[in-house]
């Protein structure tokens, strides 16, 4: 029985500025169910540099690739499928986008409560889904800018769908009207 050295991965996280990111969590999670520190992982210094020392130097043909997770509080969570690493692998991560909004009934203006509010971006193969309030509003984070088909349902209705939106700029408001009863 031959032991192979574990295989190590080094390198660096920016941001789309080329500015380091530090606390970004990596990891091959591989068969973790959660970000285990020092196994298999590694969190970004103050520079954005990271090292995993521990990766398998072999694995059994049942997996076909691995992932490597990167992610970050004020970043988009971003995946990395491949079947062999580089010995240096540097990731640029994008700043998520936020959007709060409301969804209010056409006519009259009146909230809609717990109406369920879809994004999906084919790009990069993400979706979201927010519910509204009492008040009708609605708050989507840590979304991947970008294009997105919405879709509005209440009461497991459809009830409003958008091709292509672009979400508004921070602090603009954003109102989806429907009409009562689909």
């Amino acid at each position: 029985l031959e032991m192979l050295p574990a295989r190590t991965l080094k390198g660096r996280v920016v941001d789309t500025d080329g500015k380091p990111v530090a606390g970004a969590e990596i990891d091959d999670r591989q068969g973790l169910q959660k970000f285990e520190p020092g196994i298999r992982s590694a969190v970004t210094d103050q520079e954005g540099w990271f090292e995993i020392t521990d990766l398998e130097a072999y694995r059994p043909k049942k997996y076909s690739y691995e992932i490597l997770t990167v992610r970050h509080h004020d970043y988009v969570r971003q995946e990395f499928p491949t079947k062999t690493w580089p010995e240096k692998f540097d990731i640029t991560l994008k700043k998520h986008t936020m959007i709060e909004g409301n969804v209010v009934l056409d006519e009259s203006g009146r909230p809609v409560e717990k109406a369920d509010v879809g994004f999906f971006n084919k790009e990069e193969r993400y979706s979201y889904y927010a519910r509204t309030d009492a008040d009708g509003k609605f708050e989507a984070k840590l979304l991947p800018p970008g294009p997105y088909q919405v879709r509005v349902t209440a009461d497991s209705r459809p009830v409003l769908g958008i091709k292509d939106f672009m979400p508004p700029k921070p602090g603009e408001p954003l109102t989806f009207r429907v009409k009562e009863g689909g």
